[in-house]
């Protein structure tokens, strides 16, 4: 009876602790199902995408004096600044004309081609810092590289003399980009004009206080550049341009009242980022950077 009874108990032992064991595998079971229904989207866990990596050499050099610059424009040396706007003898004199025209440049410049003896290129780097920090564009992270890049970046200014002595300034950013799978260049210009005209020399003039207005204004210009360059090679531009996307405005010049066409390529809280157009054709290789306050924009 003794044994009997023992066995009785060690099986029911036995018994109790499968039922444990098969209790348990069941309540992990229903909390699996559970949480696959309870746990919210949001809280899934997604992979982040990796920024796309855009390697770029600022340079301190220049565009090309014969082919990416007008006949005739003085390059101030040491510089990344170029005058022009004296002369057209380079149009009916070929070389010989267009050195007269850059000696002509030259002397309306008058003493301002020293003081004006600036480069930009650490303008444009800090330009792309600041566009880094504040987080403008997630997708895209630059780098500045200057053995292995992806685009070689030559920022430049044109000083452009008006009949009457007046002085226009616009900043300029040219873009040597390499294409994907090919070993050619594409190059692409990104051009930024400041509002209003001044004298070179004399009070309030271009060259005044060590050419502080040229300094401050091409920090300012930079800025909106790098973000026009950023937001091209991000493929906002590209976007843009499709057929179903595709939009035109008509901008208006404040001072002037003169009107033109343009493909809208984007725009940021203080600027307009626009293909221009000649005869209705967009012009490809050529971005205008257009601040709102100088124009009136149809079309937004």
């Amino acid at each position: 009876m003794a044994s009997s009874l023992n066995m009785r108990e060690a099986g029911e032992g036995m018994n109790v602790s499968f039922l444990r064991k098969e209790i348990m595998k069941l309540s992990i079971a229903l909390a699996m199902l559970c949480s696959s229904f309870l746990i919210p989207a949001s809280f899934a866990q997604v992979p982040a995408q990796s920024p796309k990596a855009v390697r770029i050499n600022v340079s301190p050099d220049t565009v090309s004096r014969l082919t990416e610059t007008p006949a005739g424009d003085y390059w101030i040396e040491d510089s990344q600044i170029f005058i022009g706007g004296r002369g057209n003898a380079s149009r009916w004199f070929g070389l010989s004309g267009a050195a007269v025209d850059m000696i002509r440049n030259e002397n309306a410049a008058g003493g301002a081609s020293t003081t004006l003896r600036i480069k930009f290129d650490r303008i444009l780097l800090d330009a792309f810092a600041a566009l880094e920090k504040r987080n403008a564009l997630p997708e895209t992270k630059f780098i500045s590289s200057n053995d292995s890049f992806d685009a070689k970046l030559l920022p430049q200014a044109r000083f452009f003399i008006e009949d009457d002595g007046q002085v226009r300034l616009t900043f300029r950013l040219t873009a040597r980009m390499k294409e994907e799978g090919a070993s050619s260049e594409v190059t692409k210009n990104y051009n930024f004009t400041v509002t209003g005209l001044r004298p070179f020399v004399g009070a309030g003039g271009w060259a005044d206080n060590n050419a502080e207005l040229v300094r401050s204004e091409s920090m300012n210009a930079f800025e909106r550049l790098a973000e026009a360059f950023a937001f091209d090679v991000s493929g906002r531009f590209a976007e843009a341009s499709l057929p179903a996307k595709q939009r035109i405005v008509t901008l208006t010049s404040i001072a002037s009242g003169k009107s033109s066409r343009a493909f809208l390529l984007g725009q940021s809280e203080k600027t307009v980022m626009i293909m221009p157009m000649i005869r209705d054709k967009p012009i490809r290789d050529m971005v205008m950077v257009i601040d709102k306050t100088a124009f009136r924009i149809d079309g937004l």
